[in-house]
């Protein structure tokens, strides 16, 4: 197995264009673009266990709340509108094409993060906010409990959590440890257990605080199985 490293060969690989959004300055180095690309990385996967326990925690308590308040775990149906309607839709159609059937279970799992961001905006103030927030965030501050206030913080997540998701460079966003405790945050009002659990795996702010250092040592101690 190789184990030298190559900067050519790995910028041939991921481009040059894409390498260019982790250059802070006309004078770094390659070993300073390479750390950073890969501290990068390093920073996506820090995040996966709070975004993991954010869209689970979420997902699942909307998922309970709305099924007591319509009294039917296919309460989709009842509530939705059309753009969430089709989504549902669509849920149901991957759930067919890959032979599975259409449980509650299923389709609640199919639905992607923004879905359920968007059950919290003005158009479902009335229809689901009103009648599920005190149940959904039983234990946020009453003084956050306002759905524009949890709007907007989920809204925050789930563009953080595409980023992540589309190998974008995060690196450069001042406020990162902010974003990551607000989900942290949310995470916790939403539920104790899931917040203990991604706190247990929780090795963000760590990775952060080691900084995008251009040698491969310091490297390795980011990204273990890249640099065995």
């Amino acid at each position: 197995m190789e184990s030298a490293f190559s900067f050519p060969q790995f910028e041939a690989t991921v481009s040059q264009d894409r390498l260019a959004a982790y250059r802070r300055d006309p004078g770094d180095t390659d070993d300073a673009i390479c750390a950073r690309y890969l501290w990068n990385i390093a920073l996506c996967e820090a995040l996966y266990p709070t975004i993991h326990c954010l869209e689970i925690a979420l997902r699942n308590d909307i998922h309970a709340a709305c099924t007591r308040m319509c009294n039917t775990e296919m309460w989709f149906g009842m509530l939705l509108l059309q753009q969430e309607q089709d989504s549902v839709a669509k849920a149901k159609d991957s759930l067919k094409r890959a032979g599975k059937p259409l449980s509650a279970g299923g389709i609640v799992a199919e639905l992607n993060f923004g879905f359920w961001t968007a059950l919290f905006t003005k158009k479902y103030e009335r229809i689901i906010w009103q009648k599920t927030h005190s149940a959904i965030f039983l234990h946020a501050p009453k003084k956050m409990r306002y759905r524009q206030t949890i709007s907007t913080q989920l809204d925050e997540a789930r563009k953080l959590r595409n980023r992540v998701s589309h190998n974008e460079p995060i690196w450069k966003y001042p406020d990162l440890l902010a974003q990551h405790a607000a989900m942290l945050e949310t995470v916790r009002w939403i539920s104790p257990a899931h917040h203990t659990a991604a706190q247990m795996l929780d090795r963000f702010p760590a990775v952060h605080h080691a900084g995008d250092v251009p040698d491969q040592t310091q490297i390795a101690s980011l990204l273990p199985p890249l640099f065995p």
